[in-house]
């Protein structure tokens, strides 16, 4: 594109962020039968395909937008501590959410199980980051794991960014893109 066609582009980004954002929010609480988005598989088989390209006139720029919680009913394994998946109960049922939470996540090697070491041409920018209610530490526990995953996949540059106004959603955008 001419550069005045992606600025056009651009400028319609918040509108459309928005608006969608919006759209999937409600047709997903209208379905009750919510299977997942299969983050983790995706990182494991299409990343490449879909998000990255050898050009170097090109940044590999790849934007998540997910409550933070990475779950798919088909994408459900575990290897000790190492999962493809977190969910407020998993959170729950190991303890996490409480005291020297980090200290049992670092010993424990809990994360993501990691299937690529390849992705150091990618950047990820993960928001709309929103945990749980009454989950206080689930917050701080997501952006540990999927720091530790996007590291271990050698993502060098990546934000993970909790739920905002959408003003501030923008500014964040601008901030990673520039």
């Amino acid at each position: 594109m001419k550069p005045q066609e992606k600025k056009a582009i651009f400028k319609t980004l918040e509108e459309k962020f928005s608006g969608n954002l919006s759209k999937i929010n409600q047709l997903t609480i209208s379905q009750k039968n919510y299977i997942g988005s299969d983050i983790w598989r995706f990182f494991k088989n299409d990343v490449k395909d879909y998000a990255v390209t050898e050009d170097n006139n090109y940044r590999n720029i790849l934007v998540i937008i997910t409550d933070g919680y990475v779950y798919h009913k088909d994408s459900y394994s575990r290897n000790n501590n190492r999962t493809t998946y977190i969910t407020p109960d998993f959170i729950g049922k190991e303890n996490l959410r409480f005291g020297k939470w980090k200290n049992k996540f670092n010993n424990g090697d809990y994360g993501f199980i990691t299937t690529r070491k390849d992705l150091g041409n990618l950047e990820v920018l993960v928001l709309e980051v929103n945990p749980a209610g009454n989950s206080l530490n689930d917050e701080d526990i997501i952006k540990e794991y999927l720091s530790k995953w996007f590291k271990e996949m050698g993502i060098k540059k990546y934000y993970i960014h909790n739920s905002n106004l959408p003003i501030n959603t923008k500014s964040r955008i601008e901030k990673f893109l520039k």
